[in-house]
């Protein structure tokens, strides 16, 4: 769940915070930092999903599957991918996040990351740009 709290001047910020919006993620953390871009907030949750919800109304304008942006339609998926990174506004119509998967049970390809890029204007409906697998290091770093 995502709660999004009022920023109020003093002396109202020295009150209770008020919620201002929350965002239903269906019982799922938030796995990154969410960033306001645009007047949107985009963020991921820990079931694999990149959201972007309106940052006055907090209705969410798309949710998609991450693991779907990197493999589409899943296939050849081999782990659930998980945003990780704050998303980054690329300047040209482009978020950028970065990934890490959840190993799933029986899968021992090890853990992969994944540099995505993903449209944002609500025309593109969150359509996956490119993507760039990041090898992992031998000493975890």
């Amino acid at each position: 769940m995502l709660h999004v709290f009022l920023s109020l001047p003093p002396p109202a910020c020295l009150l209770i915070p008020q919620i201002a919006f929350q965002v239903d993620t269906q019982g799922s953390d938030v796995s990154a930092t969410p960033t306001v871009i645009n007047n949107f907030v985009y963020f991921g949750d820990w079931s694999g999903f990149l959201y972007k919800v309106d940052a006055q109304t907090g209705a969410v304008s798309w949710k998609k599957n991450v693991t779907e942006l990197v493999w589409p339609g899943g296939v050849g998926a081999t782990n659930l991918l998980v945003t990780r990174t704050a998303a980054t506004d690329a300047g040209n119509g482009n978020i950028i996040i970065g990934t890490q998967t959840l190993i799933l049970p029986g899968n021992f390809a090890g853990t992969q990351g994944y540099v995505v890029s993903a449209s944002y204007p609500l025309e593109h409906r969150g359509l996956h740009a490119w993507n760039t697998h990041m090898p992992h290091a031998p000493d975890g770093g």
